[in-house]
């Protein structure tokens, strides 16, 4: 098993320290942006808002195992967390996933989204609000300013409020009712909406995991790891339940678009339009730079291991903008439709394995005596 991790308590983390940075992976720009919602829940009409439902509940109970496990194994590393008996082989085939389809596999939607935000707003065509999202990600993290990805802490929580309170304002006052809301899934990957919110918690978990993975042994007790993963769960649910119904109320306005919200917002005033505009972009910006900030990371873990890669960062960072920037010509609609679905088929493997690993690691606590149990 892993190095021991020394916690000093001064760092030990409450719920809300459990809870903030498990929402705010959870609801990113994709989020904010109703196009995921739309695409997993929203298309299946109430079945969907059931859908929510369970996904919330999952959170719930997938954060709770996720850092518990972590905690047991006292260990801060996610891919220890998915592998079996710290099966070597099963944290490759995590790390792969996480790496290729989680961290790099956002980076093309993400270039894609910005580019269609410009589009929308500034009429700025794709291709070029494409090559500008991939050159200030890439500079950013070339030269090392974490600031950049740090206002991600700033942007996303402005967004989801502001993105709350248009949905709640056009829940009860919809634009649009002349056409009606014919619920249909053309995505040929989500046709059952039961099968669409198990693959919309699994691909969101891979990630989820990862954040909440380094938190478990650094939790002040059991209790709350429960209550953070609860309310991180209550909260998404609420928030996605909120947006995806005002998403189907005025399903005529934004039916063929690729930012619901944003054309909702625009459809208020020329301002807020505008306003929500720059602040989906930034999230966006900031969601891809977090990306290819955490993808540097690993695969410079990668070369400190036994796997030997020649190449300078610099080099490795334009390869991966290059090949990110061709894929966002998917289009951001396409890419959420196909990369997503496909990433949670590979999940449900990964996410098998924590289920072992919390069940054998409980029992094995639960045997050991009362007084290892934290709660």
């Amino acid at each position: 098993m892993n190095k021991k991790t020394s916690v000093p308590a001064a760092v030990k983390v409450g719920v809300l320290g459990i809870a903030a940075p498990f929402i705010g992976m959870q609801v990113g720009a994709g989020f904010a942006s109703g196009q995921e919602l739309m695409s997993f829940f929203g298309n299946f009409g109430t079945k969907g808002l059931i859908g929510i439902v369970i996904v919330g509940f999952g959170y719930f109970m997938l954060g709770v195992m996720g850092a518990l496990t972590a905690r047991r194994m006292d260990s801060p590393y996610y891919d220890a967390v998915f592998a079996p008996k710290n099966n070597k082989y099963f944290r490759w085939f995590s790390n792969a996933v996480i790496i290729f389809l989680g961290l790099f596999g956002c980076l093309p939607i993400m270039y894609a989204a910005g580019a269609s935000i410009l589009e929308m707003q500034f009429g700025i065509p794709t291709i070029i609000g494409s090559v500008f999202m991939a050159v200030i990600t890439l500079l950013s993290v070339m030269f090392g300013t974490r600031g950049f990805v740090n206002s991600l802490s700033i942007a996303v929580p402005i967004l989801v409020v502001s993105s709350v309170i248009i949905c709640i304002y056009l829940l009860f006052n919809p634009v649009d009712t002349s056409a009606e809301f014919n619920p249909v899934s053309t995505n040929g990957l989500l046709q059952n909406w039961f099968l669409s919110a198990l693959l919309y918690l699994s691909y969101n978990m891979l990630c989820g995991i990862a954040v909440v993975a380094p938190l478990g042994p650094l939790a002040k007790n059991d209790r709350t790891i429960i209550w953070g993963s609860l309310i991180a769960g209550a909260t998404v649910c609420i928030m996605a339940i909120i947006c995806c119904k005002a998403i189907m109320e005025n399903y005529n306005l934004v039916k063929d678009v690729d930012m619901p919200t944003a054309v909702m917002a625009q459809n208020l005033s020329p301002v807020a339009g505008a306003v929500y505009a720059i602040a989906l972009f930034l999230a966006v910006y900031t969601t891809a730079a977090a990306s290819l900030f955490a993808l540097d990371i690993q695969l410079n873990r990668l070369k400190d291991s036994k796997i030997n890669i020649k190449m300078s960062k610099p080099v490795m960072l334009v390869i991966i903008t290059i090949v990110a920037y061709l894929c966002s010509y998917g289009g951001f609609v396409g890419l959420v439709n196909f990369l997503y679905p496909f990433t949670g088929y590979f999940g449900f493997v990964i996410l098998a394995g924590l289920l072992y690993n919390f069940f054998t690691v409980t029992i094995k606590t639960k045997k050991a005596g009362p007084d290892k149990l934290d709660v």
